[in-house]
């Protein structure tokens, strides 16, 4: 196995990364192999633990659905101390349906900022991800960091978070919080 073919997986599997639930988590131990000209000499059992993970969960991906205009947009995002992630969904008939998944994994900067600054750089790249379905309409934004039910009232600490605080504000939504020990996204 060489660095190029890793990277050829990864790229086909990143076609499919709005089905694949926490994308950038799976690939996390794999990216960084892609440098490597010959693997055997770094490539670990959790390596391939890792690989056979990535091919159950494109195996599993749910099937992506497309938006009914008729039925309110759900979005629900968490971050983490290496990665943040979106989903955006709708339910129909007490069933979920998925319209698109994003995750990314953090910057070595990114990953000092506070859990309320993760948790809105999660939100941004979320609503940024899904901008055309979900501006000018009104959504329900799910969120398990208590402080951003608040988020119209929170003073802005400086002028990178104003840039957020507008972008977000540029949608209508309602947030609703779900419990950290609850939010598995549905």
């Amino acid at each position: 196995k060489t660095g190029k073919q890793l990277a050829s997986f990864l790229g086909l599997l990143s076609f499919f990364r709005s089905s694949i639930p926490c994308y950038s988590r799976l690939t996390r131990d794999l990216d960084s192999l892609k440098c490597y000209k010959d693997l055997s000499d770094v490539w670990t059992k959790s390596h391939d633990e890792a690989v056979s993970n990535l091919k159950a969960a494109l195996c599993m991906a749910p099937v992506i659905s497309s938006v009914r205009f008729d039925v309110r947009l759900q979005v629900a995002t968490d971050a983490s101390l290496s990665g943040i992630g979106g989903l955006l969904y709708q339910v129909i008939d007490n069933e979920i349906r998925y319209l698109g998944m994003v995750s990314r994994k953090l910057s070595v900067a990114e990953r000092n900022y506070s859990t309320t600054k993760r948790e809105l750089l999660a939100i941004v790249y979320t609503f940024k991800k899904f901008h055309r379905w979900l501006y000018m309409r009104r959504f329900t934004l799910h969120v398990d960091h208590k402080s951003l039910i608040y988020l119209n009232v929170q003073d802005t600490p400086n002028s990178m978070m104003l840039n957020w605080y507008e972008l977000i504000f540029a949608y209508e939504f309602d947030v609703v919080h779900i419990p950290g020990i609850l939010n598995c996204i549905p």
